[in-house]
């Protein structure tokens, strides 16, 4: 069967080192995953002892987030190319559907899946939820430029800022609290 790994950053890996890697591939199923960094190094450094690696027969890798990839045919001679293969899926695409099933979380309750993202540090959940739910992180500016007042701030003339008893008609109260004061 054809077992497909991806190296994307922002996605916590389904297969983080090298003994779920073998497993995955001797599985015979159709299987799909993010790979994690023991992984990649593996795979490269295996690539530079030899080109031909049978156990990797009907692998595909796709590195660097869809920067290159490399395929592995039936009998495990490599090809690796730059062009976008039709097995190629985006992060957010791979996030939505095959991620969710690899890490049991496409049929849970909602309360579930939060608990599972709650429970990934900061900067995880953040990727994950941008990826989830397409929120464009990266185009949002976290905070705003301040802007600079368009004049000075605050008693520009030096006078008081208190009301004056003129200002609120208070003399006429006090003339008419007086008068009924002395009948």
């Amino acid at each position: 069967m054809t077992h497909i790994f991806y190296e994307f950053s922002s996605l916590k890996p389904g297969v983080p080192d090298v003994e779920t890697l073998m497993e995955v591939i001797n599985s015979s199923e159709l299987t799909r995953f993010v790979m994690g960094a023991e992984v990649v190094d593996f795979v490269k450094k295996a690539l530079i002892v030899n080109t031909t690696i049978g156990s990797f027969k009907n692998c595909y890798f796709a590195f660097d987030d869809g920067a290159y990839f490399l395929e592995f045919d039936g009998k495990g001679k490599s090809r690796r190319f730059t062009e976008v293969p039709d097995w190629f899926v985006s992060p957010a695409e791979f996030a939505r559907s095959q991620w969710l099933i690899n890490h049991d979380l496409a049929d849970v309750k909602a309360t579930a899946f939060i608990d599972v993202l709650m429970s990934y540090p900061l900067k995880e959940r953040r990727a994950h939820c941008n990826l989830l739910f397409g929120l464009d992180l990266h185009k949002v500016n976290v905070v705003p430029a301040p802007t600079a007042p368009a004049g000075k701030m605050g008693n520009k003339n030096g006078k008081t800022t208190k009301p004056r008893v003129t200002d609120l008609g208070s003399f006429e109260l006090f003339i008419a609290f007086f008068a009924r004061m002395k009948n």
